[in-house]
């Protein structure tokens, strides 16, 4: 018995794009012998991926006990390697006390 998957149901957007970006869209359409459709759902699935990802994974933080739980080093570099934060994002000034730091940490998630 075998099952096949339906694909998703397709529809039609329009979307304005600067004339520059479209040069170079059709440019690389033309190098890879695919349509524009082809690398517009491709880099819109990934732009929605990293977002959706960085917009849970502050959600899940802020809900938590530990709210630290997103600022450790490793998952920062990781923010920043993919683009979703920049080190500007993380300026601030640096608590100077048990206290100040843990008033910091229980703040409010600002969006820029």
């Amino acid at each position: 018995m075998s099952t096949t998957t339906e694909p998703s149901a397709t529809v039609t957007t329009s979307l304005r794009v600067p004339a520059d970006l479209l040069a170079r869209y059709d440019r690389l359409g033309a190098l890879t012998e695919r349509p524009r459709s082809f690398h517009l759902l491709k880099a819109l699935q990934a732009y929605i991926d990293d977002q959706l990802w960085l917009a849970e994974t502050m959600a899940s933080a802020v809900a938590e006990d530990e709210p630290t739980a997103v600022t450790n080093a490793e998952d920062t570099a990781d923010l920043i390697s993919r683009g979703l934060i920049r080190p500007e994002d993380l300026e601030g000034p640096d608590p100077t006390s048990d206290e100040e730091y843990e008033a910091a940490q229980r703040g409010p998630l600002r969006w820029r």
